[in-house]
């Protein structure tokens, strides 16, 4: 009877086995706990870099497409807070070989989506050229303003305002476009 007593004990793990185990298994969870939350930080801080090059990228080409309007009476400018069309120079490789007539760029804020569409309506081009693409995502606001007479002519600045971000994260960009007075006078 002694024998078989023993026999059971050996099976088994002690308490002690049992409880350095817990341990070892309780440190490692900790490391990789501690590893995957340090991850998830340096992804959020260079995802957070790469979101605010694309509002910089995005107020710049912005930029570039208001120093490329022009006076044209077919295409007046229109501005509103969400909102700004006015006519440009066309960029799409289609869009070059139509005798030089202007386009319609536009460019509208949906706060819904909280995203920035560009479209560019380039006369006698295809439907799918005058598609909006977005621009900007992660839009918390965005403004449009201008200063100027209030006619179709080009304002004298156009001033953008841009909230992005997450929680109490969120960033503010500002730009003011000074459009030259020979954008804004009749040819």
């Amino acid at each position: 009877p002694m024998r078989n007593l023993r026999m059971k004990r050996t099976s088994g793990f002690t308490l002690i086995e049992v409880l350095i185990a817990l341990s070892l298994l309780a440190i490692t969870a900790f490391a990789v706990m501690t590893s995957f939350i340090q991850g998830v930080k340096i992804f959020s801080r260079f995802s957070g870099i790469s979101s605010q090059e694309e509002k910089i990228f995005f107020i710049e080409s912005f930029t570039r497409d208001l120093k490329n309007s022009a006076y044209y009476s077919a295409l007046p400018w229109s501005i509103s807070s969400e909102q700004i069309s006015f006519p440009s120079i066309p960029t799409q490789a289609e869009g070059a070989g139509l005798g030089g007539l202007p386009c319609r760029v536009i460019y509208k804020f949906d706060p819904q989506k909280k995203e920035v569409t560009r479209t560019e309506l380039v006369p006698g081009a295809d439907d799918p050229e005058n598609k909006p693409r977005v621009v900007a995502a992660n839009v918390q606001r965005l403004k449009f303003e201008s200063s100027g007479d209030g006619s179709d002519l080009a304002p004298a600045k156009v001033m953008i305002s841009l909230d992005h971000g997450r929680g109490p994260a969120i960033y503010s960009i500002k730009k003011t476009v000074l459009i030259p007075s020979s954008y804004r006078e009749k040819s």
